[in-house]
């Protein structure tokens, strides 16, 4: 049985894939339907046009209420966490994309016709003929007869031609194991956009192998993206002077790149050159205005520069814009805190806590302004 029917040829495609997956999915499981036939696709920015069919997976899965179409759908909701934890400048991506309510709707109302659903997906889509298959094995330690002495066997493949997609292992539970997976199909698909995720997730190491694959491979897309990152961790360590050649090379590359602009602004409010920090986030803010990158920018300079009133004015802007990373809003709350806002402070950080739940700094700080005597 067909499920999942979308495009893979690079991790934004991917992306904005799952909400028309999970929507008629869900649509037509409301509706009763036992039988579903291609419930999803998205436009394809290549010529490439691939089905991917549910993963064939083990009894070991299946125990654990991980049958094919289940795993792959848990698959697809991972991807998904991981594009919205990424802290690239790269377009946003989310494997549950941007929900279209006219599209629901639409599917909705026809959910008990696949023929409906596949032609209005591919009305305004567009699919070509190929195939993704996969399967997940195991072997078992024969001196670790428990579930932690299984190695789980992971294979993709692209057919006509079988092209090997991915290959690997992994050990765990289903769970955990489709995290790995789903992290591997990153690395294949958006090696970016992986470096970005390692890098939010704290793991440089993983960070710099796949900028490294990104400057190196035959899509030059990505570069200027890739560069900006490696520039930020150089700045992260205070190799300021690694930092700025990485700047120039974007300069060179492309002068109206806001992201690069960003670098810039971090680079000189560490070397407490204000005035230019402020410069740099204005061009942020000009070539960017609708996000949060150049506001932020310059309230962190405006703030270190001890313009408190003009500061305060510019996290808040920042915050209006709704930042995807969780620094604008530790930062602001914290410079709220310094003002005295506790208020403004407290609601700013819950925001962030409710944004990034795991985040320790969010943590802390919460709790602190919630032990805070009130004014």
């Amino acid at each position: 049985m067909k499920l999942f029917n979308y495009e893979l040829p690079n991790m934004e495609q991917m992306v904005k894939l799952g909400q028309g997956i999970k929507t008629a999915a869900i649509a037509l499981m409301t509706a009763g339907v036992a039988s579903i036939g291609t419930v999803g696709a998205i436009r394809a920015v290549t010529s490439d046009s691939v089905v991917v069919e549910p993963l064939k997976v083990p009894g070991t899965f299946e125990e654990f209420g991980f049958n094919s179409e289940v795993a792959t759908a848990r698959l697809l909701d991972e991807i998904s966490a991981y594009s919205r934890s990424q802290s690239s400048a790269k377009e946003r991506v989310s494997i549950l994309g941007k929900s279209d309510d006219n599209e629901i709707d639409k599917l909705g109302a026809k959910s008990s016709d696949v023929k409906v659903i596949q032609d209005l997906i591919q009305e305004a889509l567009g699919i070509q003929k190929h195939r993704i298959t996969g399967d997940i094995t195991y072997t078992q330690d024969p001196e670790d007869k428990s579930p932690a002495g299984r190695t789980y066997h992971i294979r993709l493949r692209k057919l006509p031609g079988n092209a090997t997609l991915l290959d690997m292992t992994a050990k765990g539970s289903p769970q955990e194991v489709l995290q790995q997976i789903a992290i591997g199909m990153m690395e294949v698909f958006d090696p970016h956009i992986a470096a970005s995720i390692y890098w939010r997730n704290r793991d440089e190491a993983n960070a710099l192998r796949m900028i490294e694959v990104v400057l190196n491979n035959d899509n030059p897309n990505d570069d200027k993206y890739s560069l900006n990152l490696r520039g930020y961790i150089h700045v992260s360590h205070k190799e300021l002077d690694a930092a700025w050649t990485v700047y120039q090379k974007l300069q060179a590359l492309d002068a109206k790149f806001a992201p690069g602009h960003i670098l810039g602004s971090w680079i000189y409010l560490e070397r407490k050159d204000y005035p230019q920090a402020i410069a740099e986030a204005d061009r942020t803010i000009e070539l960017a205005p609708d996000r949060y990158w150049g506001y932020f920018s310059k309230a962190r300079a405006l703030r270190d520069s001890k313009q408190s009133e003009l500061a305060l004015g510019m996290f808040k802007q920042a915050l209006t814009l709704k930042p995807d990373a969780p620094a604008p809003y530790l930062q602001a709350a914290s410079f709220f805190k310094s003002q005295n806002l506790m208020q403004d402070a407290l609601t700013t950080a819950k925001r962030g806590l409710s944004l990034y739940p795991k985040h320790e700094g969010f943590q802390k700080l919460v709790s602190e302004l919630q032990e805070s005597p009130k004014p």
